[in-house]
């Protein structure tokens, strides 16, 4: 209300007409109207009822930031820079580099395990077959993920190519992976996880962008992803091939046939319209570059200090003194002559030493006053705004919990929701994507029997998955657990949730584990047989049947459901 009446001021006291206007007004009433009329809206115009919005605050009167799109304010030198920039930081600053390892270590740490999630209910199978059917899956695609078979360069398996994604996505803005069908002797499947460094993804001939390119993707009328423009090798490669780093290849961004992705671009959007990520330290690229100066200069500055410089002034001619060795090391130069005047007595600092100076002269010692009393005070309090631009708390940054227990723990709580929405996000974008692809191929090998998998529904029902990442950890082992046991106990919590977040591992391996170890240590009498408190009988578990055996029991079970449908 303030604000709006503050505006009907000013427009009111515009209108009144001075004398100028009136003497206008005699010789040209329209242009006198005309002067009312614009001082009117220049008024009206020249402030608001948002103070953000003022163009007359001092404060405010030289911030004119531009009005543009997600990618006229990324722009393709824009967006070079900050990768750039953000990557020399990653490799040379402390602080950058905690930034993102923290992050990947706690988002992914040693990579996402498939958790599969059947919708039996769609599918038309009871639960009990829905657990077979998931853990013939789990089986399947572990000796598919563990294997570095699955990279296309050979080097890493699917859980540390997860880490290299997540971590170049931070880094870099973005990242990218194709999923070709290589032929290898030994392998049981084909298709390969490529990865792809942001660079590489560029416009041919590095060509202006337009409308329906930008920076390498090509878009269609709704904005979706067409093709890719990858060229064959690093621009900035330092091994110059112009028949390879000059080509560029389109890959379609889906498949002709299937329409699963085939090129698989992982970034954070921020705004709707924005084709390329950016870095994860945008934000605070400048107050981390500023503070690893000072840093840099205040460490500089106690090193220097450490060295006790003692200079003599003299009113004397030069006595040829020179430059003394403390330790009298260097008593002589290459030729045999010394720098030292023979009548001096000798300059070198001892325990207690006293040293008789000739007249005129003087001691005069350089002392930089370090290390600095409030360094530490404020890097802490650039270090609290660095930690709110990236949503971290300083106490994970620094793994330094010099707080009470309480502080510690609500810090580890907050930084963890910003580990599990960036967990969510990149098992959405890559791990998803790539499983449903292997899954496409297992059914066609028929390693996995799927009936009626054609059917998109029935596709999503079979191929629907949670990612179980490392847990979250635990300041006080001993309370966690007990608010664990209590929150299952009160129904708003399950063992397999509580497993997940206080071990990062799936309850059923748990049980599984525990009954054979059981199992062993009544065969061996270890440990007592469980009793069944109402009749009493000794219920010895019975021994899990091997993995393989299951395996053979589902695919007949399925193959005789297929035959059946038939």
């Amino acid at each position: 209300m303030s604000g709006t009446a503050t505006i009907e001021s000013k427009v009111k006291r515009a209108s009144n007409a001075t004398i100028l206007d009136k003497a206008i007004s005699y010789i040209s009433p329209a242009a006198a109207v005309s002067r009312i009329k614009n001082r009117m809206l220049f008024a009206a115009f020249s402030d608001s009822a948002y103070e953000g919005a003022s163009r007359l605050k001092r404060a405010l009167r030289t911030w004119f930031p531009a009005l543009g799109s997600a990618n006229t304010d990324l722009n393709t030198a824009t967006r070079q820079s900050l990768i750039a920039r953000s990557r020399d930081a990653y490799r040379n600053q402390p602080l950058a580099k905690a930034i993102i390892m923290r992050s990947s270590d706690s988002a992914i740490g040693d990579g996402l395990i498939l958790q599969a999630r059947v919708d039996w209910k769609t599918l038309g199978i009871t639960e009990e077959e829905a657990a077979a059917f998931e853990d013939l899956i789990e089986s399947e695609f572990s000796a598919y993920a563990n294997s570095a078979e699955c990279d296309a360069e050979r080097t890493l398996n699917f859980y540390q190519q997860q880490y290299l994604a997540f971590a170049s996505a931070l880094s870099s803005g973005d990242c990218f992976a194709l999923t070709p069908y290589i032929r290898r002797p030994g392998n049981i499947y084909e298709m390969k996880v490529q990865m792809i460094e942001a660079d590489r993804v560029c416009n041919e001939g590095n060509a202006g962008n337009t409308a329906q390119l930008f920076d390498g993707v090509e878009y269609d009328t709704y904005g979706a992803p067409v093709q890719y423009h990858i060229c064959r090798a690093h621009p900035g490669d330092i091994v110059v091939n112009s028949e390879k780093n000059f080509t560029w290849d389109q890959v379609p961004a889906f498949g002709a046939n299937t329409g699963r992705r085939r090129v698989i671009h992982v970034y954070w959007k921020e705004r709707p319209g924005q084709s390329r990520g950016i870095p994860i330290l945008t934000p605070i690229l400048e107050p981390l570059k500023q503070l690893s100066r000072y840093t840099e200069s205040e460490l500089m500055a106690t090193v220097i200090s450490s060295f006790f410089t003692v200079f003599i002034k003299s009113d004397a001619p030069d006595m040829g003194l020179g430059e003394t060795d403390p330790l009298n090391t260097n008593s002589g130069n290459s030729d045999g002559s010394t720098n030292e005047n023979p009548d001096r007595p000798s300059m070198e600092l001892g325990s207690g030493k006293v040293v008789e100076l000739f007249p005129g002269e003087d001691i005069s010692t350089a002392n930089p006053g370090r290390p600095n009393t409030a360094f530490d005070g404020f890097v802490m309090a650039v270090l609290k705004q660095i930690g709110a631009g990236v949503g971290i708390p300083i106490e994970e940054i620094l793994l330094c919990y010099t707080g009470s227990y309480s502080a510690a723990r609500a810090a580890m709580l907050q930084a963890w929701k910003m580990y599990k929405t960036r967990r969510k996000w990149f098992a959405t974008q890559f791990c998803q994507v790539i499983y449903e692809n292997w899954f496409d191929e297992a059914v066609a090998r028929g390693r996995i029997v799927a009936p009626g998998y054609g059917d998109p529904r029935k596709r999503i029902a079979y191929t629907g998955a949670d990612w179980r990442g490392p847990a979250r950890g635990a300041i006080d082992e001993t309370d966690e657990i007990t608010a664990a046991q209590k929150r299952v106990d009160m129904g708003v919590s399950s063992i397999s949730i509580e497993a997940a977040e206080l071990k990062g591992v799936d309850s059923r391996d748990i049980h599984r584990q525990r009954v054979r170890e059981h199992t062993d240590r009544v065969r061996d009498g270890l440990e007592a047989p469980v009793l069944n408190a109402a009749a009493r009988e000794v219920i010895t578990p019975a021994p899990t049947a091997p993995s393989k055996t299951q395996q053979e029991r589902q695919r007949e079970k399925l193959q005789d459901k297929e035959g059946a449908i038939k």
